[in-house]
């Protein structure tokens, strides 16, 4: 409540700045730290004072109430962030990252998947996490594995490891042992589980078979709409394990937003001795339009 009290005093300050200076923001729509779902690269104090809904709060105690109450789940290294910016972060280290053996890997490490996700899917090694290579890969890491682990990637020839390196040293995780590329001619025992499409789980809901759907989604996405009959467990909240809803034995498809999630989430269940259907293109959105258009039909 002191954190967002002093956020509203900050927030009237600079709402009283000349309306035609200049705002470039830090964050983008879609990240943990964004207030809006506005997409701009930039904008102007004025037009921040005509659209931006932290401004639209009567008073202090109104504002304070509403952040508090549309808080949302953010990733577990952001508490080590602003101590790490105090004292000052390590320099980034430029050195190519060293290649290794996936039969030879530094005991201890975390693995972390940056292939395609449909590579992941196909053979990957246990208990590493796919997480496709994107402006997020460091932000999801940074929320499913411990901070200040020693981090393995494995990555396909042509992609900018070098790059998933920085992302992990701007989050404070800089022990980046090196990079395994590619799995395919290995010898090392790989997982795998099988993908399917929206409209295939679409088929088999309105087809009457027995599955569970676990949506890992986060809160926010699961309380505007969601499948009825699922279950909702957000991703980091899988390192907990299973929810007590579903049944270890049964079929398990996995789904979120977009498919870059489920897939993350799938090595968690697979530690739980389960080997998940996963969608991994599309989302829930998808999937409830695909039955409306159904429902329709039928109707």
């Amino acid at each position: 409540k002191q954190l967002a009290r002093l956020q509203h005093g900050s927030v009237q300050r600079l709402a009283r700045l000349p309306g035609d200076t200049a705002l470039y923001p830090t964050h983008g729509s879609g990240s943990f730290c964004a207030a809006s779902p506005v997409d701009r690269s930039h904008s102007t104090i004025a037009l921040e004072r005509q659209t931006n809904p932290v401004l639209a709060y009567p008073d202090a105690d109104a504002f304070v109430s509403g952040q508090l109450a549309g808080l949302q789940p953010y990733p577990s290294y952001y508490a080590r962030m602003g101590r790490i910016n105090l004292m000052g972060p390590a320099p980034l280290v430029s050195d190519p990252l060293p290649v290794l053996d996936p039969d030879d890997l530094p005991e201890g490490a975390v693995v972390v998947d940056v292939r395609p996700r449909d590579a992941f899917a196909a053979g990957h090694l246990p208990g590493s996490i796919g997480l496709e290579l994107s402006p997020s890969v460091a932000v999801w890491a940074g929320w499913l594995i411990p901070f200040g682990s020693r981090v393995v990637i494995v990555a396909e020839r042509g992609q900018d490891v070098d790059e998933v390196a920085r992302q992990f040293g701007r989050i404070g995780f800089d022990d980046v042992a090196g990079v395994v590329y590619g799995l395919d001619s290995t010898e090392f025992p790989l997982v795998s589980f099988e993908t399917r499409t929206t409209v295939d789980l679409a088929s088999t809901i309105t087809g009457g078979s027995e599955i569970q759907v676990l949506d890992v989604r986060s809160p926010a996405e699961w309380e505007a709409g969601h499948l009825e009959g699922s279950v909702h467990c957000y991703v980091p909240e899988l390192a907990d394990g299973l929810p007590d809803q579903l049944d270890p034995d049964g079929d398990l498809w996995m789904i979120c937003g977009s498919g870059y999630r489920a897939t993350a989430a799938a090595t968690l269940v697979e530690a739980e001795g389960i080997s998940p259907v996963v969608v991994n293109q599309g989302g829930v959105p998808d999937v409830l339009a695909r039955l409306d258009w159904a429902g329709r039909e039928s109707g």
